[in-house]
């Protein structure tokens, strides 16, 4: 009899601890709440980097952000405008949801100055109230590449900063320059 409680003990624990390994992030978060986040008005700046090009200099942008529930609240779509120094802008529609399928995170980036269309799963972490991803890509001279994001939500949710790094195929391995950057602040 012992033998049988000690082995059905061992089962459950075994089994409890799988549980908590295999949790999801729609387990340990309200997906709703996170994603609705970024709702309301922000405005920011971004940087721009180019590594491999030492004598280009880097491109600053000022940035103004509305973000609204669409499509009854599955989406988040932000209406976001870049204004570079040189008085050029550029628009880029983004849209964030939450994929119940592969339990992740998406977005989607539209631009109006660049011909693909980015779309990547995010992983969430609560604890530092982190995006992350890794997307492919190709560059204009046909290079492939790999493209790591983070957006991390400020505690008080007034603050989003985006960094992404990334890394061609015919760069040195654990070559992962910083790309671009930015911060949204909420204006309402």
């Amino acid at each position: 009899m012992k033998l049988f409680i000690t082995v059905f003990l061992i089962i459950i624990t075994i089994s409890l601890h799988g549980q908590d390994e295999n949790s999801s992030t729609k387990d340990t978060v309200d997906v709703s709440a996170i994603i609705k986040t970024f709702v309301g008005e922000w405005e920011g700046e971004a940087t721009a980097f180019f590594p491999r090009k030492p004598d280009r200099p880097n491109r600053n942008e000022k940035v103004n952000v509305v973000c609204k529930e669409v499509l009854e609240g599955n989406y988040i779509e932000c209406n976001t405008k870049w204004a570079i120094e040189n008085g050029r802008t550029r628009r880029l529609l983004i849209f964030w949801t939450y994929n119940k399928k592969t339990e992740k995170f998406n977005i989607l980036f539209l631009y109006d100055d660049w011909p693909e269309i980015v779309n990547y799963p995010l992983d969430y972490d609560p604890q530092n109230r982190v995006f992350r991803g890794l997307d492919n890509f190709t560059t204009s001279r046909g290079i492939k590449g790999e493209e790591h994001v983070e957006w991390e939500i400020s505690a008080d949710s007034n603050v989003i900063k985006g960094t992404e790094y990334n890394h061609y195929e015919n760069d040195p391995k654990d070559y992962w320059p910083k790309s671009f950057e930015f911060t949204w602040r909420r204006k309402n």
